[in-house]
């Protein structure tokens, strides 16, 4: 049996990169977290805290021999260069979604990971939801014989968070934030294929990106889907 040990290296120690890690070390898991880039220096801080080894940029920690497994938990802008470098690097690779801006930058990586040592995937943790997992089993089973319309809503409340949420050069917005984990449960659900796409998207309060959306998808069975995502809902 491989026993190997794999050190990881986390790139963005925000909200994620530390959700990763510490659910890494709360189970005897064969990943460890081992080294981390950020460009807070506080971020820094507190991975050196932690016990965890701290690089000067993200190139010096993909290129380091002792890293293993490269986690990208930046902002959605950077997501495809920090990706191209650490496969380049020979690292395996896991990426936050959004993977990426467009699927031109996409098809970027996959490229890359053509000709590299490691692999590449994303992170679509949403596929693992009880909720998501138990429409699913109930739909498969057929109890409730041919499904024509799914609907799926995420209503928040009091606006969008700051930060990258807002900005769009960064990848804000529902739809690159809640948006592929719900259109990518969809897509995981059914093996149809995709007919037709409409969207309309609104920029209630936030000029920049989209804080509201709807979405209808059509499958070539028939069946017809409602993604739906906004953030204007200001009850206390």
């Amino acid at each position: 049996m491989n026993e190997k040990r794999y050190n990881l290296g986390v790139i963005g120690f925000g909200g994620m990169g530390q959700y990763h890690c510490a659910s890494l070390n709360a189970f005897d898991v064969r990943v460890k977290p081992y080294a981390v880039f950020d460009t807070d220096p506080q971020k820094m801080k507190e991975a050196e805290d932690k016990g965890m080894r701290t690089f000067a940029s993200a190139k010096e920690l993909v290129e380091s021999p002792d890293v293993d497994i490269v986690l990208i938990a930046t902002c959605n802008d950077s997501h495809m260069e920090n990706a191209i470098a650490a496969l380049k690097a020979g690292k395996h690779c896991i990426c936050e979604k959004p993977v990426c801006l467009s699927s031109s930058e996409l098809a970027r990586v996959m490229e890359t990971e053509k000709t590299a040592e490691g692999l590449f995937t994303v992170d679509q943790n949403r596929r693992t939801n009880s909720d998501y997992l138990l429409a699913r089993s109930v739909i498969e089973s057929g109890k409730l014989g041919k499904v024509y319309r799914i609907e799926t809503r995420v209503h928040g409340s009091r606006g969008l968070c700051e930060g990258w949420r807002v900005t769009k050069r960064l990848g804000g917005g529902m739809m690159l934030d809640w948006g592929v984990h719900l259109i990518d449960q969809i897509m995981h659900m059914t093996p149809q294929k995709l007919t037709s796409v409409y969207c309309k998207m609104f920029s209630v309060k936030y000029p920049e990106v989209d804080d509201n959306f709807s979405l209808e998808l059509t499958f070539e069975d028939g069946l017809s889907v409602l993604v739906e995502c906004d953030t204007n809902n200001y009850i206390q």
